[in-house]
């Protein structure tokens, strides 16, 4: 009973074998091959069998062969035609997918179930990241109220440069007035920051700043600040950040026999807002609160708002603004400037 059983199986398993692998290999010996034709390259055709797994086959040991499944087949025209081959009163018939027969010979097959030609793998460049440049040059007059009060000339120049992962901007101001034909304004301002993003949004930023103004007797203010930045939102639209560090300021007046030295907080918030697609405003606000002592704190403000004339020429009505809650013998307390230039920027 159990060989009857082995019997049984076995002639299964031959069943499924046949209707599995259902293509069929004629050679010229009249050996018959029963498989699955996987391609026919080179003069070679592959044989998926049962019984050996793949084999190979050298197409001049082929008389004929049958396609159970289409399969693109390539002829010695280099007419490729999808489907399958049959054998009908002996010869070899090619059938496309619309039942059209054509009558071939294994001679008349380049190739079955050609593979497409590798593609070559070029490696791609590393993308080059360049750093974005721009400048901008503005000049007109300026109205300075403080200690005195005069109208006098300005010039500004900006530069900044943007990469990927810093960005750097350097700021120089320069006014000068003359009362009476005598010299009696003559502010310079230079302003170079550096920030360096830690994340997304996060960066690091180091400031430097020199500034003398002959109206208040500065000969010299340094101040240098370092500390993180944070930006909230940054988008094509509207950018607003923050900062919180540390700053060390030296002043020297010609009028004072000392320096003036302080270690202070600083606190920045930074604001750029387009306003329509020709005009955008711009604020910056520091608060330095003195170590030790908050109630001692200095405040200063730049705005500016400008609009587009053409694509470089615009035109810039700005403002700045410096409060000293404890000021120093005879320097004032409040001072504003009030300019109104044009720019041209590149």
């Amino acid at each position: 009973m159990q060989s009857k059983h082995i019997v049984f199986f076995i002639c299964l398993f031959l069943v499924i074998s046949c209707l599995v692998f259902a293509d069929k290999v004629y050679l010229n010996n009249n050996d018959v091959l029963t498989g699955k034709v996987k391609s026919l390259v080179n003069g070679e055709l592959t044989l998926e069998t049962s019984f050996a797994g793949a084999i190979k086959i050298k197409a001049v040991e082929i008389k004929a062969l049958s396609l159970e499944n289409a399969l693109p087949v390539k002829l010695t025209d280099n007419q490729v035609i999808s489907g399958t081959i049959v054998i009908k009163e002996n010869k070899m018939r090619l059938v496309d997918a619309g039942g059209t027969e054509k009558e071939i010979t294994i001679a008349d097959i380049k190739s079955i179930a050609e593979p497409p030609p590798p593609k070559p793998v070029v490696p791609l460049p590393a993308p080059a990241i360049k750093a974005k440049w721009s400048f901008a040059i503005e000049g007109g007059f300026k109205d300075y109220i403080g200690k005195d009060k005069t109208v006098t000339t300005s010039g500004k120049f900006n530069m900044l440069r943007q990469g990927e992962l810093s960005r750097v901007y350097l700021g120089l101001l320069y006014n000068r007035a003359e009362t009476n034909k005598k010299l009696s304004v003559s502010q310079r301002r230079a302003n170079l920051k550096h920030e360096y993003n830690l994340q997304q949004r996060l960066y690091f930023y180091e400031e430097q700043s020199f500034e003398s103004n002959r109206m208040i007797n500065l000969d010299l203010k340094s101040q240098s600040s370092a500390g993180l930045g944070h930006h909230f939102v940054n988008t094509d639209r509207l950018k607003l950040s923050f900062d919180a560090g540390s700053s060390y300021t030296s002043e020297k007046y010609s009028n004072l026999e000392y320096r003036q030295r302080t270690i202070a907080s600083r606190f920045t918030t930074l604001l750029w807002w387009r306003l329509g697609a020709a005009a955008d405003f711009s604020n910056k606000f520091e608060y330095l609160p003195k170590a030790g002592n908050y109630k001692d704190y200095r405040t200063r403000m730049e705005s500016a708002f400008r609009l587009n004339v053409t694509q470089q020429l615009y035109l810039s009505l700005s403002a700045i603004n410096e409060y000293d809650n404890h000021p120093l013998v005879n320097v004032p307390q409040h001072s504003a400037t009030y300019m109104f230039t044009v720019g041209l920027k590149f």
